[in-house]
């Protein structure tokens, strides 16, 4: 699955604001969301290591 992953952009060196979240935890969220037919609103952060609304924003 990671070489299907786009490229990260670098980051800014002066004002690089908060770490990305990981790879992993977006796609957990993901298929989370999928398998369980619930809305991305709905992905338990604090089980899958991201909200759902960060991992629908990763692919894009």
């Amino acid at each position: 699955m990671a070489p299907l992953l786009p490229e990260r952009a670098a980051r800014r060196f002066r004002y690089p604001g908060r770490l990305p979240v990981d790879d992993r935890a977006a796609l957990r969220a993901i298929v989370y969301a999928l398998c369980k037919s619930v809305s991305r609103r709905d992905v338990p952060a604090e089980r899958i290591g991201c909200s759902g609304v960060t991992a629908w924003r990763r692919p894009r």
